[in-house]
């Protein structure tokens, strides 16, 4: 049987203040994707 998925601690996102569960201690999904650069096309 396999494990148990991780069940991440609840959380408030630092820059929109967001509940989340997620593995990132600081910011949520959506503010973790704004602030990746996107690829430039060459």
């Amino acid at each position: 049987e396999p494990p148990p998925p991780v069940r991440h601690p609840l959380r408030n996102c630092d820059t929109c203040d967001r509940g989340y569960r997620g593995p990132d201690p600081r910011n949520c999904r959506d503010c973790r994707e704004l602030r990746q650069p996107t690829p430039t096309a060459s």
